[in-house]
């Protein structure tokens, strides 16, 4: 991985003289209507996709990059917070952050144990812990919007994690649905092909179980 990361750094020394090096991209994407599956697992819609989108962030090499005091880093896959919004009345939102495991159901499970302490914290809890360390910046953040169609989100600067933002669901034939996912991602490390990648392994993901 060393000749990898030497090779991705000059696309970084050159994204990082931009003024704004964020790559944002929305893409519509149609998958096998998951939602009985998953009632009849007894999970919940944001769980699975958070883990859907979690594991095919790890999945793509590029989309475990993370900057890190001016360089660039790669991600320990067993160590990645996955933080999505819960609804609080201190805060109107608060982030849920809850470390990634590859087993859906134990991924689920950790997740409710987490949402009390998210629903009723007084301050925002960051998506992933300050630390001085390079851990701090293994997350991703997703948010689902299911009351908008989402055509694309402007976050107004580059953020050090990846951002994902899904929209509303529509049917289409054949038990399927289609919605939006919106990718925002720092240019140095992730290119569009790249984004291209992550969505085609989300829908595998996505199909692997909602597709049963």
């Amino acid at each position: 991985m060393a000749d990898y990361l030497e090779r991705r750094r000059a696309m970084f020394s050159f994204a990082q003289s931009f003024p704004d090096p964020a790559l944002e991209i929305t893409e519509q994407v149609t998958v096998p209507d998951f939602r009985p599956r998953l009632r009849a697992m007894g999970l919940r819609t944001g769980h699975f996709l958070l883990h859907a989108v979690a594991r095919a962030s790890l999945q793509i090499p590029q989309f475990r990059l993370r900057v890190w005091q001016d360089d660039i880093v790669e991600l320990n896959s067993e160590q990645l917070y996955c933080s999505y919004v819960v609804q609080n009345p201190h805060t109107d939102l608060n982030h849920c952050r809850v470390l990634f495991n590859p087993d859906l159901s134990a991924f689920a499970a950790a997740a409710k144990q987490q949402e009390p302490h998210a629903q009723q914290a007084r301050s925002i809890i960051l998506p992933s812990p300050p630390s001085s360390d390079p851990a701090s910046v293994a997350a991703i953040l997703l948010s689902i919007i299911p009351w908008l169609r989402v055509d694309g989100i402007v976050h107004g600067g580059c953020s050090p994690i990846p951002l994902f933002t899904i929209g509303k669901f529509s049917p289409a034939p054949a038990d399927q649905l289609v919605f939006n996912i919106s990718v925002s991602v720092h240019h140095g490390l992730v290119d569009a092909y790249h984004v291209s990648q992550f969505v085609e392994q989300l829908c595998s993901n996505i199909a692997e179980v909602g597709g049963k």
